[in-house]
């Protein structure tokens, strides 16, 4: 079963001007790198992924 989930997450520009996207969960949280702020959450997106992944192999 798929379900879609809405994750909050912020995003922020550091010092060296690579963009952060940061996501928080109970257990945890995933961080995403990027150039751009579209390249940052792109890579958030795929850490969330690994954690739902292992998340659900954990079960």
């Amino acid at each position: 079963m798929k379900r879609m989930v809405q994750i909050p997450y912020e995003l922020e520009q550091e010092e060296g001007g690579t963009w952060a996207a940061h996501a928080s969960f109970p257990s945890g949280g995933a961080h995403g790198l990027g150039d751009t702020p579209e390249g940052a959450v792109a890579d958030l997106y795929e850490a969330v992924k690994l954690v739902i992944e292992e998340f659900v192999a954990a079960l």
